[in-house]
């Protein structure tokens, strides 16, 4: 069962994209009137809270009059998690850089000034809070929590303050809704919204990760470069150490934009904007969607220059990087990838991958997905990209997991093995089958017996979880 909760002031518009939307047939309306009393709207979301019969399950959706709906969704909420936020879009922090993830279109109330905004990502991706058009949160976990719209933030921020009080108290986590939307509506940044800026940073001093919102560069916060809570440094910024913050955000600032770019402005003036091939380019959804970002490939090598292994359309680092392929000619690794992600990524470099054309120590990282399991002397691949990365930089690799891989009914690759591979004993066939097996240990092992610096791994990465994670620091 759905109730659709929406503070109205303009009925028209309301009956028109929310109570009259044949997608949203069968739910129950609660349209609070706000024409004279112009209450914020946490009032009126509140005031339903309170009286609601929490002995009906119900899933909540709090939206604005002028949100619709453009497909089923019904359908989906069966499976979702009841103890989790939904929004269709919201951001996510990886490193330094803020995403806007879950697409939607946007104009204004007379439908000009189209557009698409935000990056598709799949159902369920976590991001740190959402934008206030519309939000689902199911009545169980509302009266477990508590959870209440804060009333001093009347017009804006209200939606991204639950999230992040959802999450520090009560560790609620906040997943795109991948839906077809359309929000009529751009909003405007009054002094209204800078008051809620300071109620939050005042009402939080402590937080374990950022946050941000979608709307502008506001930050709340701490943590180790946006990393998650379990992973971060726990405290908040002080005052002086805001001021720093935002000096340095000023004198040079480095981001990946809701629309796709790259962008870095010295003293506020843009000097470098590069796009990103399919990164939020209307149209560009597939079925399945892409696969998102990894955070941890964010934490470590945003900002830094370097070079992926056999990247794919489908599976972008959204990184700077060169492409380096041992063909630009169509493979059966390119057939899939137009298949998976509608396109190809452009290979800048054609080169095998453990015989690189590069100088020694040049590059920032060496960046790689479901790559070096291809590869007869992994050991002598492993050599080849460390030489190229300069001291101090990285090597990410994400590798299949073989129980969670077609792999899963193969024995696995042994280290004394690649030793023997290394040292001549058997014939590379030439081909680039899965000549390796492997779980998160036994990569471990390897990287302990080449004296490679692993500074970090997960045994389930975290783009798109068939694999495990390894990251070396030079």
């Amino acid at each position: 069962m759905m109730v659709v909760v929406s503070v109205v002031r303009d009925f028209e518009m309301y009956n028109r994209l929310v109570r009259s939307n044949p997608f949203n047939s069968g739910a129950t309306f609660v349209p609070i009137d706000n024409r004279e009393k112009n209450e914020g709207v946490p009032v009126g979301y509140n005031r339903f809270l309170d009286n609601y019969d929490y002995s009906n399950e119900d899933w909540f959706v709090f939206c604005h009059e002028d949100w619709e709906i453009l497909e089923d969704w019904q359908r989906r909420l069966p499976e979702l998690d009841k103890d989790s936020l939904y929004g269709p879009i919201g951001v996510a922090m990886y490193g330094s850089a803020k995403v806007v993830l879950g697409q939607i279109f946007n104009s204004n109330k007379d439908g000009s000034g189209f557009r698409t905004v935000g990056v598709p990502c799949d159902m369920g991706t976590e991001v740190e809070t959402f934008d206030c058009q519309c939000i689902l949160v199911h009545s169980t976990l509302v009266e477990k929590c508590r959870l209440r719209f804060d009333e001093d933030l009347p017009f804006d921020l209200y939606v991204e303050d639950l999230c992040i009080c959802a999450y520090e108290r009560h560790r609620v986590r906040s997943r795109i809704l991948s839906v077809k939307c359309r929000h009529w509506s751009f909003g405007n940044i009054e002094a209204r919204f800078h008051i809620g800026v300071e109620r939050i940073q005042q009402k939080h001093p402590r937080l374990s990760k950022w946050y941000a919102t979608t709307v502008n560069d506001t930050v709340w916060g701490g943590g180790e470069g946006g990393c998650r809570a379990e992973n971060a440094v726990s405290g908040s910024l002080t005052w002086a150490e805001m001021c720093r913050y935002r000096a340095r955000r000023f004198l040079y600032r480095e981001k990946v934009t809701s629309s796709g770019y790259r962008l870095i402005k010295m003293c506020g003036i843009p000097v470098y904007r590069k796009k990103y091939a399919g990164l939020g380019c209307p149209g560009f959804v597939k079925p399945a969607g892409l696969f998102p970002p990894s955070r941890l490939a964010f934490k470590y090598l945003n900002g830094l220059r370097g070079i992926e292994i056999g990247g794919a359309y489908h599976n972008q680092f959204f990184l700077d990087t060169l492409n380096v392929n041992y063909t630009s000619d169509e493979t059966s690794f390119s057939v899939e990838e137009q298949k998976m992600g509608q396109g190809s990524l452009k290979v800048d470099v054609v080169a095998n991958g453990d015989d690189l054309p590069f100088k020694d120590n040049v590059w920032d990282f060496v960046i790689n997905s479901h790559v070096l399991e291809h590869f007869w002397d992994p050991i002598k691949t492993l050599h080849e990209w460390m030489r190229v990365v300069r001291p101090g930089g990285y090597l990410f690799m994400i590798i299949p997991h073989k129980e969670r891989t077609f792999d899963k009914v193969r024995p696995r690759t042994r280290l004394d093995e690649l030793i023997r591979r290394h040292a001549g004993e058997g014939i590379d066939p030439g081909t680039h089958e899965h000549f390796n097996v492997w779980i998160t240990e036994d990569l471990l092992e390897l990287c302990r017996h080449l004296g490679l610096n692993v500074i970090d791994h997960q045994d389930v990465d975290d783009k798109v979880g068939n694999g495990f994670t390894i990251v070396v620091r030079k």
